[in-house]
C-alpha cells in the first residue's frame, strides 16, 4: 500500500490558538504573582506539582511542544521561530524579577525554561518526522 505523506507545513488553528492561550495563562500568573495577586492560588499550584522548579519545567515543555506545533518555520538545529520567541520572553520574564522588589531572579528558573522549550520543541520535531509518512 503506498504510503500517504501528511502536510504539516501549515501550523493548524487549533495548535496556534492553544499556543497562545497557553502564554496568556502562564504570562498571566507570572504578572500577578509580580503584583501580589492570587499569589496563595498560584503557590498551590506550584506545590501540588513538588514546587516552582517543576512548575516551570512542565509549562516550558507544554509550551515548547507547542511552539513547535503553531510553528511553519524552523529556524535553527530544527528550532521553530515560535520557539525562539519564546525562549526570548521566558529570558526577559525572568530577568524582569530582579528589578521586582517581591520577586527573586534565579538562574535555575531562567535554565529550566530555557531548557525546558528545547525540549518540547525537540519533542515535537522528532515526533512529526517520524509521523510524516502513514503506512
Amino acid at each position: 500500500m503506498p504510503s500517504l505523506k501528511k502536510n504539516w507545513q501549515s501550523p493548524s488553528v487549533i495548535a496556534s490558538s492553544l499556543f497562545y492561550a497557553v502564554i496568556l495563562l502562564l504570562g498571566s500568573a507570572s504578572v500577578f504573582k509580580s503584583a501580589g495577586l492570587f499569589n496563595h492560588s498560584i503557590r498551590q499550584v506550584e506545590l501540588a506539582l513538588g514546587g516552582a522548579v517543576y512548575l516551570h519545567l512542565i509549562g516550558a515543555v507544554v509550551l515548547g511542544f507547542i511552539a513547535h506545533l503553531s510553528s511553519c518555520r524552523t529556524f535553527l538545529f530544527g528550532i521553530s521561530l515560535n520557539a525562539v520567541l519564546l525562549m526570548i520572553l521566558v529570558v526577559i520574564d525572568e530577568s524582569l524579577q530582579y528589578v521586582i522588589p517581591a520577586r527573586h531572579f534565579s538562574w535555575l528558573d531562567m535554565s529550566v525554561n530555557v531548557i525546558g522549550v528545547l525540549a518540547g520543541n525537540y519533542f515535537a520535531f522528532f515526533f512529526l518526522r517520524k509521523s510524516t509518512y502513514i503506512e
